[in-house]
């Protein structure tokens, strides 16, 4: 969505969200009406005040006539009250619901997405973006609606029926008013724009740094990413800064022309008192009544401001909306075949880079693995194993050749039908707020407690779990700080056995582990891999030594392929690598 995009197209986008919620809307339209008539019934009964019961010392009347104006005040007060209320939960409600689709929408994007977006910029979007909108169905409306119906009232009820002159000679100032108010506006909206934006690289920056406060502390960089930090909210200083002083420049603007507007008043009103032909109260009620003919075109430039920073806000968040994910599912995706019985993978000529602009990460890889076998990936760092199992799990698609799944094509199967076979178990364990057992269950939460502790025990991991201060009800902090890389990494073999998968992918699941209970990770695995096909991507030789098959890779490219045994005795890459792990090179 380009970000000039026509603001009435985007409120109709905003339509299904408000369609709901009409007939609250009316109601708050009916207590518009009614706020609005007590704020232009206020001047009127001071004029009557003074010119009927005061001049003419009539007091008879008198307290009848402010008894029933405080009456109608405080009924002002309290649907006042509940206007606001009802726009504020109504404007909140939507919200939530706008915020809830655009984080389910993100999170059908691919990796394609994230790669070019930071965590950063895409939590800006979905909680401050869509917070700034909240004005579009609460504050923005009602100031826009009450502002143009006071104007009117003031304009033809009040002026025109006292004293057209005047009327006539404040309704020269609206020229005015309005050109400057549509210069300042054409000028700060795409000031506003680009205020969001550094709005959403500062508040960017700072997750990411705090995502990596380790990396910092140990490096000594606290004071270099204090720098950057300020040298970014400097730019967003200056801008807000400029932005504000344009406010205050306008708005001060708009009050100089509503005291020009009092001295002329107070000059005519004056001669024409003396000429008799204008009563006291009246003047009193065109002086009274200024602010109710300025107050609203000056809100109606503000809410304009506060609005466009609505609509900045639904454009980045309707930007997100628009994006499409880089691999389309087919409309009518294929279930995968004989899937209870394991899955054969096969790599034909694959080819793939992340970006027109790289080099190939894989080249003309090919491979078939059987049902039920267990096979390793080596090779350097950047051989490509990872990117391997990111296309395995459809994350993306080859730009060349065909991943096939029991004989069909990755593209023709359902992703969700695919990433339900098969069990990741990764390098680093992403573990979420929760307990240990609500980590464990994810999806499959229809199995008991008792069922659960029974597959850990088989597992070998009940007795690691149980010792922890609450055993499977231990309530997990952020990134699981409070257990060991260990106790994580068990609880992800954990997960993945409740999910009973067709295929098992272990990306380096080792390699953070202490030697001491390693051995309980090599018999989670035998015993999560028993009966079924896997994939293991190793560093530690010592774990794939039994592996059916290993596959050797190097620059994206299969270089050696066997069996440990196989592969020592050709002494080539892979027997190298042995060397280095026994520590013989």
């Amino acid at each position: 969505m380009e970000k000039k995009e026509n603001e009435i197209f985007l409120i109709k986008r905003l339509k299904k969200y408000i369609q709901p919620h009409y007939k609250e809307f009316v109601f708050c339209l009916f207590l518009l009406f009614f706020n609005t008539a007590v704020k232009v019934a206020g001047p009127i009964i001071i004029q009557k005040t003074v010119d009927d019961f005061i001049i003419p010392k009539n007091f008879n009347g008198l307290v009848v006539l402010l008894t029933i104006y405080f009456v109608i005040l405080i009924v002002g007060f309290f649907t006042n009250y509940i206007e606001i209320m009802k726009l504020e939960n109504l404007g909140q409600t939507i919200v939530a619901k706008i915020k809830t689709d655009a984080f389910a929408h993100l999170l059908k994007l691919d990796m394609v997405y994230f790669d070019k977006s930071t965590t950063g910029k895409s939590v800006s979007r979905i909680e401050n973006d869509t917070n700034e909108m909240v004005v579009l169905f609460t504050s923005s409306i009602t100031t826009v609606l009450s502002s143009i119906l006071i104007l009117i009232s003031v304009l033809g009820v009040i002026f025109f029926k006292y004293n057209s002159l005047i009327a006539l000679t404040l309704m020269m100032f609206i020229p005015l008013m309005l050109i400057s108010s549509f210069f300042f506006n054409k000028f700060i909206s795409p000031k506003l724009i680009l205020l969001r934006e550094y709005v959403a690289d500062v508040s960017g920056y700072v997750t990411e740094i705090i995502n990596g406060i380790a990396i910092v502390q140990i490096f000594g960089q606290e004071k270099r990413v204090v720098n950057e930090l300020e040298r970014r909210s400097k730019k967003k200083y200056e801008l807000d800064s400029y932005t504000n002083s344009f406010f205050n420049t306008f708005f001060n603007m708009m009050f100089f022309l509503q005291s020009i507007a009092t001295l002329i008043i107070l000059y005519i009103g004056s001669d024409m008192i003396v000429k008799g032909t204008m009563t006291l109260g009246s003047l009193i009620l065109f002086i009274n009544s200024l602010s109710y003919f300025f107050m609203p075109i000056i809100e109606l430039s503000g809410q304009f401001t506060t609005f466009q920073k609505g609509i900045s806000g639904a454009i980045r968040i309707f930007e997100l909306f628009d994006t499409k994910a880089n691999i389309i599912e087919k409309e009518n995706p294929l279930k995968i075949p004989n899937k209870e019985k394991g899955l054969n993978i096969e790599f034909k000529d694959v080819y793939f880079k992340y970006s027109e602009r790289t080099d190939w990460i894989l080249s003309g890889l090919s491979f078939k693995c059987p049902s039920g076998e267990h096979w390793a990936i080596v090779g350097p760092t950047g051989s490509g194993k990872t990117t391997l199992i990111s296309l395995l799990l459809k994350f993306y698609l080859p730009q060349k050749g065909e991943i096939l799944i029991n004989g069909i094509n990755i593209r023709d199967i359902d992703k969700d039908e695919l990433r339900n076979c098969i069990g990741l178990v990764l390098q680093e364990n992403i573990l979420f707020p929760g307990t240990i057992y609500e980590n464990l269950i994810l999806k499959q939460n229809n199995k008991s407690e008792t069922e659960i502790k029974e597959l850990m025990t088989y597992l070998g991991i009940d007795s690691s779990i149980s010792k922890l201060s609450d055993g499977y009800n231990t309530e997990i902090k952020e990134n699981g700080n409070n257990i060991s890389a260990g106790e994580k990494q068990l609880i992800s073999f954990g997960r993945a056995l409740l999910k009973n998968p067709n295929l098992l992918v272990f990306d380096e699941a080792t390699s953070n582990i202490d030697p001491e209970i390693e051995g309980n990770i090599k018999t989670a695995m035998n015993k999560l891999m028993n009966g079924r096909t896997a994939i293991i991507i190793a560093h530690r030789l010592s774990t794939i030594e039994t592996s059916d098959k290993i596959l050797v890779l190097k620059h994206g490219k299969l270089i050696e392929e066997g069996n440990h045994k196989e592969l020592l005795a050709k002494n080539g890459f892979y027997a190298n690598l042995n060397k280095v792990n026994v520590g013989k090179l």
